[in-house]
């Protein structure tokens, strides 16, 4: 039946297969693994059903730049899950998911997406579709570990999330999508009760674990923030990323920053920033999101600290975005309309169901 499958298009790509297999191991639904290559989808799908033991996924072939193939896949499925680094399409591909009447769930992190969305957002309404964005980890978890926190002070005044990825890449195209974003690459930070650009002033250093310890972390601008100081009355509010290793941080992205604007460099670079970032790798593998939350509770000052921790970057990724088609399948999302992905799920249920696939969350509050 088409309300209990979920349509993955790159559903046999990295973050797309994890996806598929949380899915099949945590819920009911089926998976339609959907991509240009049908080879390739037939064969993780049969791997899947070999594994779960269960005719539960099928493969289809789907184009992104097809409206055909994904009315197909409208047919057969209730949403489109968007694990494909298609960026350079995004609108277009959202415009025809829209068309062939599918919900819709993307995982694009790329500067500027939110701005392209809104101006579908009152055809997704009348439709009475739901579409969310920017789901997986960063952009994805920062605006939920705010709004989880926040419900644990009379009174949030500032909140500082920061993480740090030690881990290798798993391709070079991989590389490729995160030169792109660093093309894009924006820094502001909320106080004074406005948004500004952030300056090196404005790094912070942040203990993440006894293996990564104390790094430096430099601010980024998420939209899926945006909001939240209005909404929750903080009065600061920033979103902050460590490097990966030196040659990385004081090479690789110094040569990008110059260089990344133009599309000939694209290629070099996801080869250098691949090489670099797998080459100069440190074990164990860890990548770490820290919010620290400070505000009054009961009349007096306190901080919340919440760690969460997974050992693979893709897993993480994944992870968030399937705990939120749970969800979805639970009819606990909006009905309708276009959502931050952050900003539609319940983060209680959240926290929960990632601990259940492998998170680790550690929470403490302690007085100021």
């Amino acid at each position: 039946m088409r309300e209990q499958n979920i349509f993955i298009l790159g559903g046999y790509g990295a973050a797309g297969g994890r996806i598929a297999r949380l899915l099949l191991a945590h819920s009911t639904v089926n998976v339609v693994v959907g991509g240009h290559r049908l080879d390739k989808a037939k064969a993780f799908a049969d791997a899947l059903n070999t594994e779960f033991g269960a005719d539960r996924a099928r493969a289809v072939f789907a184009d992104a730049s097809d409206t055909e193939t994904l009315k197909e896949a409208a047919a057969a499925a209730r949403m489109i899950v968007v694990a494909s680094t298609t960026e350079s399409m995004s609108l277009a591909l959202a415009k025809r998911c829209l068309d062939a009447g599918v919900d819709y769930l993307d995982m694009y992190y790329g500067a500027g997406m939110w701005e392209k969305m809104l101006p579908l957002a009152p055809a997704i309404q009348a439709s009475g579709r739901l579409f969310l964005t920017q789901g997986g980890f960063h952009p994805g978890m920062p605006a939920v570990m705010v709004r989880h926190a926040a419900p644990q002070f009379t009174r949030l005044k500032s909140a500082s999330i920061a993480m740090v990825l030690n881990n290798r890449l798993e391709s070079v195209e991989i590389a490729a999508a995160l030169v792109r974003v660093m093309k894009d690459y924006r820094a502001q930070v909320y106080e004074g009760g406005r948004w500004r650009k952030a300056a090196y002033r404005d790094t912070i250093r942040v203990d993440f674990s006894p293996h990564l310890r104390r790094r430096q972390c430099y601010p980024m601008d998420l939209d899926e923030l945006h909001t939240l100081p209005d909404s929750l009355g903080l009065e600061r509010l920033g979103c902050y990323v460590a490097g990966f290793n030196r040659f990385v941080d004081w090479v690789v992205f110094p040569v990008m920053m110059l260089l990344g604007r133009f599309r000939m460099f694209e290629a070099p670079l996801a080869g250098l920033f691949y090489w670099g970032t797998n080459t100069f790798f440190r074990p164990p593998p860890e990548v770490i999101l820290v919010i620290e939350a400070e505000g009054e509770a009961d009349g007096k000052g306190h901080q919340v600290r919440v760690s969460i921790t997974h050992e693979d970057a893709y897993d993480l990724t994944a992870i968030p975005v399937a705990a939120c088609l749970l969800q979805y399948v639970d009819g606990l999302l909006p009905a309708s309309g276009l959502h931050f992905m952050s900003h539609a799920v319940d983060p209680v249920r959240l926290y929960s169901d990632m601990q259940k696939m492998g998170v680790a969350i550690s929470e403490e509050m302690r007085p100021l």
